[in-house]
């Protein structure tokens, strides 16, 4: 998940703010991934205008319910889903964008292709 976390954060192409959200539930504790997790978030070490944000669904059992609760979270007018393991092209999220505004679309799962 790092992987995905680092790929996110640094080679997407974006020119403004860019709110990165990780949703995610799980029945046991992980201790180990969730204090780097949180070692991540905190640490702030983003390119400018990046934030990364970690958000344990307790009472989640599906995808449905992370992102119902991630989306209570965002303050962005578009949103943009991505799964764990999802490594979109540099400048697929600058076409997806164009492409939502054009249709209308606030809210999509996955890349432009």
């Amino acid at each position: 998940i790092e992987e995905t976390v680092d790929w996110m954060m640094h080679k997407i192409e974006w020119p403004g703010q860019l709110d990165v959200f990780l949703v995610y539930n799980t029945p046991a504790d992980l201790p180990d991934i969730e204090q780097r997790l949180a070692e991540m978030q905190e640490s702030g070490d983003w390119p400018e205008r990046r934030s990364f944000r970690v958000l344990r669904v307790v009472e989640s059992k599906s995808k449905a319910a992370n992102l119902n609760a991630a989306l209570k979270a965002v303050t962005t007018p578009y949103v943009v889903i991505y799964d764990a393991d999802h490594h979109p092209d540099r400048d697929s999220l600058l076409l997806l964008w164009e492409k939502m505004v054009r249709c209308g679309v606030d809210c999509v799962q996955g890349s432009y292709y």
